[in-house]
């Protein structure tokens, strides 16, 4: 189904700026999605707001909040992105735009997402961790410091393609229970797409190491 004929969802691709398509050419593309909704949907399903960097607050807490995550340093990554965007509704079908977000062949690859009063926001999470990259994808830096997130978690696909979410997000803690209702309003919105929820302890990506030696296995096998 396109996007088109759902009048419930319009999705648009963020455009790089100047700076953006600089990085764009050293590191490779990073994509990020919006897909705008109805608040009267969202509010159905998920009507809380989630403050950011909930108590109790650890050390490190503290230095992401003033420091990492900042206002002033989520200014600076989101420079690459305009804030222009594209519409991508009247030009790819809703199954082509989650082919692009996550395809089936690339292994052990996740998206963030962030869900706002009034839209979701997806960018896949770069398996290098090229540092612009990786602070851009973080869910705080995607919400753009919005005081309206309503859920904040990981999106991917396992080996049968099948669709699992989780609440994985240090800055927001949304609980368990609110990854089912995420669910819920994928399901209402999507009704092809299979989604499983699970626990974020369920889900932990492996250590970055071990992700390391995976793709150095898979490169010494291909050749």
């Amino acid at each position: 189904m396109c996007w088109m004929q759902n009048e419930e969802a319009t999705l648009y691709k963020v455009a790089p700026s100047y700076l953006g398509r600089i990085i764009n050419i050293v590191c490779g593309e990073l994509s990020i999605f919006q897909l705008n909704i109805s608040s009267h949907i969202i509010g159905t399903y998920l009507p809380d707001i989630l403050p950011s960097f909930p108590a109790p607050l650890t050390a490190t807490d503290r230095m992401k909040r003033d420091f990492v995550y900042s206002e002033s340093m989520t200014a600076v990554s989101r420079s690459q992105l305009n804030r222009e965007m594209q519409n991508l509704s009247p030009i790819a079908s809703e199954a082509e735009f989650f082919q692009q977000l996550l395809p089936e062949q690339t292994d052990m690859a996740r998206c963030n997402i962030v869900i706002l009063g009034d839209c979701i926001i997806f960018a896949r999470i770069p398996q290098s961790y090229k540092i612009p990259y990786y602070l851009l994808c973080k869910h705080i830096t995607l919400a753009d410091h919005s005081t309206d997130v309503r859920f904040a978690g990981e999106l991917w696909h396992d080996e049968n393609a099948n669709f699992q979410l989780n609440n994985n997000s240090g800055t927001y803690r949304p609980s368990k229970i609110l990854v089912e209702s995420a669910i819920a309003l994928f399901k209402h919105l999507f009704p092809f797409l299979e989604v499983r929820g699970l626990s974020w302890e369920e889900s932990a990506r492996p250590p970055t190491f071990d992700r390391f030696k995976f793709k150095l296995k898979q490169r010494i096998t291909c050749s």
